[in-house]
């Protein structure tokens, strides 16, 4: 037997198995951060009695992110993964482990199927030892390319457990009609669809993820718990329904009118700066009287709030996101339930409220340019600002602009107010120049002094394979949030194989491709931001003929 350690992973090899098979089922085995040691000591027993090889996490902090929300849906909840060399030992270890770990519970492994009606014992078809995560059709001899997220059996092969859950919806697809996913995450998807023959939002909260503050299923309550204590309230959508369904929460939501911030701010700069100081103003008033209810919104992001636009006037802002919001006499940190790039390190001793506010300013921040991403590289945020007032001074941005920024980002330094003052005189429009010249120097700045984050850490844990899986799943090309920025991150900390790079690019290109006309041109969330990235990847690893053609397209 031998003993493998690598990435996150200890791997366990017989020496009856000389080698893997390229691709076959597999098994995953989930579990919480209690029970985890038990279910792996079974594990181990079942697999060294068959000289079955496997893999498990080493540390319980991968564990943990492993069985939360932040982990990409390609990789959540896989905590042991068991290599079986025949469909007959998988079979035969399938069945004995399900009978052996049926009293354990853990969150539902999103790629696979479960084994029976095991809630941490899962299976799927895949690539076990290929580098390409590709799989071969045997029927044609044809190398396939494996985009599956959700589990599905290949036509070239059959089932071996041939199982299939006959648990009935009594809500979903019954009276509440999903029709489109709209944000996908380990923790719950988020869905637009239909009751009644109404548009609606349909949110879900998996159970035993773990989210920033306890579990998904809490930062839903939380959720509805805000809304009903906000029943007059305009800016917060209406609950038409709550219901359980699978060992899943939802809550059925009016869909509100508009666009998110995020989408609003990628707009041509010159059509948004003659709407910013109104959107400033509106979103400042509706957070003011949230506070007023002694709520907390924790959650500051441009993802967290729309806007509802009529012929370019902006009629309303909502908050559209309250699964951190809490009452202002619980115990939160800064950071806890909190998008990172809303908040620096300097906050942590400011008040609920005052943290709010705070994180609004880098809000506005990144609606005039969105240096704010980088506070992963910059905790106390002081190399950003400096940045951004340099930003400012060369392009001309209006001073008052900045005033109100400061006061909202600097807030420790105004703790005598109780709220917030931005009642200045300010010209009506915002006029500045984005360029990609201007900004590449200024995030080369950043990333040449940035030091590890929880994000990059987390990407580099991931075996070639996973980071493969992820990547072919994502159809955000952006910096915030997207394939870019994962690009960034990995960058960031000196990680650049050339393999995975290749891949981002590689489907970067192809979504570019085929949703052409519905791009962005701005920084954030459109082609911009993928020059940038193309920019500085080419330049790290000193490739001048791609760096030429990416300045050429520039």
């Amino acid at each position: 037997m031998e003993k493998i350690d690598y990435n996150i992973f200890t791997q366990i090899k017989y020496d009856e198995n000389d080698s893997y098979v390229s691709q076959g089922w597999k098994l995953h085995c989930s579990g919480t951060i209690e029970n985890y040691k038990e279910i792996l000591k079974i594990v181990k027993k079942e697999c060294d009695i068959r000289k079955i090889d496997f893999k498990y996490i080493k540390a319980i902090n991968d564990v943990q992110f492993r069985l939360s929300g932040d982990c990409p849906v390609s990789a959540f909840g896989k905590l042991i993964t068991i290599y079986p060399n025949t469909v007959e030992d998988f079979v035969l270890i399938a069945k004995e482990l399900y009978s052996k770990l049926k009293q354990y519970h853990g969150p539902y492994v999103l790629s696979d199927n479960s084994v029976y009606n095991s809630e941490v014992l899962y299976y799927r078809y895949g690539a076990i030892d290929r580098d390409d995560g590709n799989l071969i059709d045997y029927e044609t001899n044809k190398v396939i390319k494996d985009n599956r997220m959700y589990f599905e059996v290949p036509s070239f092969v059959d089932d071996p457990l041939n199982y299939e859950d006959d648990s009935q919806s009594k809500i979903i697809n019954n009276t509440v009609f999903p029709e489109r996913i709209i944000n996908t995450s380990s923790a719950g998807n988020t869905y637009l669809g239909k009751f009644q023959d109404k548009n609606v939002v349909i949110k879900e909260a998996r159970n035993l993820v773990i989210s920033s503050k306890g579990y998904a299923k809490q930062d839903l309550i939380r959720e509805i718990r805000t809304i009903g204590t906000l029943k007059n309230a305009e800016y917060v959508p209406k609950i038409i329904q709550v219901f359980d369904e699978f060992n899943n929460n939802y809550v059925v939501e009016e869909q509100l009118p508009g666009i998110t911030l995020d989408d609003w701010a990628a707009k041509d700069y010159r059509e948004i700066s003659k709407q910013l100081l109104k959107i400033f103003y509106m979103i400042i008033d509706v957070v003011q009287d949230l506070h007023s209810n002694e709520i907390v919104l924790q959650d500051i992001s441009s993802s967290n709030f729309m806007i509802d636009e009529v012929d370019g006037d902006i009629q309303k802002v909502y908050i559209c996101d309250l699964g951190s919001s809490h009452s202002i006499d619980e115990n939160w940190s800064v950071d806890e339930g909190a998008t990172v790039r809303f908040y620096d390190s300097l906050s942590k001793d400011l008040t609920p409220k005052e943290q709010d506010f705070h994180k609004i300013g880098y809000l506005f921040m990144s609606m005039i340019f969105p240096l704010n991403n980088f506070l992963v590289a910059d905790p106390t945020g002081n190399k950003t600002w400096e940045l951004f007032l340099n930003f400012c001074e060369e392009e001309n941005v209006s001073i008052e602009y900045v005033e109100i920024i400061k006061q909202l980002v600097k807030t420790h330094s105004n703790r005598s107010k109780e709220t917030i003052d931005v009642n200045f005189g300010l010209g009506d429009e915002l006029q500045y120049d984005i360029s990609l010249s201007h900004m590449k120097p200024l995030v080369a700045e950043l990333l040449s002094n940035s030091t590890n984050t929880r994000h990059a850490i987390n990407l580099q844990k991931f075996t070639d394979l996973e980071l493969l899986e992820y990547v072919d799943n994502i159809e955000n090309i952006s910096l915030n949030g997207g394939l870019s920025g994962i690009g960034m991150l990995l960058i960031t900390n000196k990680y650049l194989k050339a393999s995975q790079h290749g891949h981002i690019i590689a489907r970067i290109d192809y979504l570019i491709a085929s949703h052409r006309n519905d791009m962005y041109l701005g920084i954030e969330k459109g082609i911009l931001g993928v020059l940038m990235y193309k920019l500085e990847y080419f330049i790290s690893i000193g490739d001048d003929n791609q760096l030429h053609l990416v300045i050429k397209c520039s």
